[in-house]
C-alpha cells in the first residue's frame, strides 16, 4: 500500500511539479514508526507461536508416554479433540490479530495518505479545487466512525480548510501539526495493539492448549 501510495505521489509531482523532498521528510517519522512496531508485533506473534507449540508437543508427549505406561489404546475420537482445540488455538490468534489490526487502526492510512499529498501538492499551481479532489480531502472528512483521536483530526482540518478556502489563511503549519497528531495517535494504537496481543496469547493458551492437555489428563484418570 505504502508503495503504490508513493507512485502516485511521484505522478503528481512529475506531472504537476514540485519537490519529492517534503514528502520524504513527511514520511520519514511514520515509515520508521511502522518498522518499529512491525518488529514488536513479529515477536509478540513468534512468542505466541512458541508458547502454542511447545504446550502441543507436551501435551502430544503426554499422551505417548501415558498410554505406552498404562497400556492404553490409542483411541482416534478424544485425539482428534485434541487436535482441533490445538488448531483452533493458532487459527484464532491469528484471526484475532487481524480482526484487531482493522479495528484499530481503521482510517489511519487514509489520513496519511491525505495529509502528505496535501503537503506535497501544496506549493504547485493549481485551484484549491484540484488539490482537494487530488489530495483525497473530501474522503477523509466524510470518513465514518473514525476513532475520537482521528475525529479530532478530521474536525481540525475541516476548519483548517473553510480557513484557506474563505480567508486565503496559510495551512501549511496547521498540516504538519495534524501530521504529528496522527504519528502520536497511531504510536499509540500501537502499544495499545502489542499489549492486547500478549494479553491475548495468555487467554488463547488458557482457552485452547490448557483444556487439550487437561481432556487427555481427565481421560486417563
Amino acid at each position: 500500500e505504502t508503495g503504490t501510495f508513493l507512485s502516485e505521489i511521484q505522478k503528481l509531482i512529475r506531472l504537476y511539479g514540485g519537490s519529492p523532498k517534503t514528502v520524504i521528510e513527511s514520511l520519514k517519522k511514520p515509515l520508521l514508526q511502522d518498522i518499529r512496531f512491525e518488529t514488536k508485533l513479529a515477536q509478540v506473534r513468534l512468542g505466541g507461536l512458541v508458547q502454542f507449540i511447545s504446550m502441543s508437543l507436551m501435551t502430544w508427549v503426554f499422551i505417548s508416554v501415558s498410554r505406552l505406561i498404562l497400556n492404553r489404546s490409542f483411541e482416534l475420537k478424544p485425539l482428534a479433540v485434541i487436535a482441533i482445540l490445538q488448531a483452533l488455538g493458532l487459527v484464532s490468534f491469528s484471526v484475532i490479530e487481524a480482526w484487531k489490526r482493522r479495528q484499530i487502526f481503521k482510517g489511519f492510512d487514509l489520513a496519511y495518505e491525505v495529509m502528505v499529498t496535501l503537503i506535497a501538492i501544496l506549493p504547485i499551481s493549481i485551484s484549491l479545487k484540484e488539490k482537494k479532489e487530488k489530495s483525497g480531502v473530501d474522503r477523509f472528512l466524510a470518513h465514518k466512525d473514525l476513532p475520537k483521536e482521528l475525529e479530532r483530526v478530521r474536525r481540525n482540518l475541516k476548519e483548517a480548510i473553510l480557513q484557506w478556502k474563505d480567508f486565503g489563511k496559510p495551512i501549511e503549519l496547521t498540516l504538519n501539526e495534524l501530521l504529528d497528531d496522527i504519528r502520536f495517535s497511531q504510536e499509540i494504537a500501537q502499544s495499545k495493539l502489542l499489549k492486547q496481543m500478549d494479553a491475548f496469547k495468555f487467554l488463547i493458551a488458557a482457552v485452547f492448549f490448557l483444556p487439550a492437555y487437561l481432556f487427555d489428563l481427565y481421560l486417563s484418570l
